[in-house]
């Protein structure tokens, strides 16, 4: 029998060899009907938005000139929401002229993208 060093360290295994992940299946068909429901989702939102928008539009005349701070809430509360700024940009600028209604629009984006990623950082974690 051979004897053995009680002083030396025990002997250290093999480690255990890894296995590459699975590779997920890529669904193309996948995507794009979630990329057509998506369409299709903004498409209905759009056409019932339409008139809400008008309505608003008329509001926001009325309030003089608390009317572009008004604006500007409005599009970044819209901004938040995910709703398609596409007709609120048209919107400001057909009832600011198009400088003033470009500037209301570039705040209104710029505090809603504030606000979506201070909600995101957090509140939504």
């Amino acid at each position: 029998m051979a004897a053995t060093d009680p002083t030396a360290p025990p002997p250290v295994a093999a480690p255990a060899p890894v296995e590459p992940p699975v590779a997920r299946r890529r669904r193309p068909w996948l995507a794009l009907l979630f990329g057509l429901l998506a369409v299709a989702a903004l498409l209905l939102a759009g056409g019932r938005l339409r008139g809400a928008v008008a309505d608003a539009a008329r509001g926001i005349e009325r309030l003089g000139p608390w009317a572009p701070a008004a604006f500007v809430a409005g599009y970044a509360l819209a901004t938040v929401a995910l709703l398609p700024g596409s007709v609120l940009t048209l919107a400001g600028g057909a009832l600011f002229g198009l400088w003033r209604g470009t500037l209301y629009v570039f705040a209104g984006a710029t505090v809603g993208a504030c606000l979506a990623f201070l909600i995101a950082r957090h509140l939504a974690r």
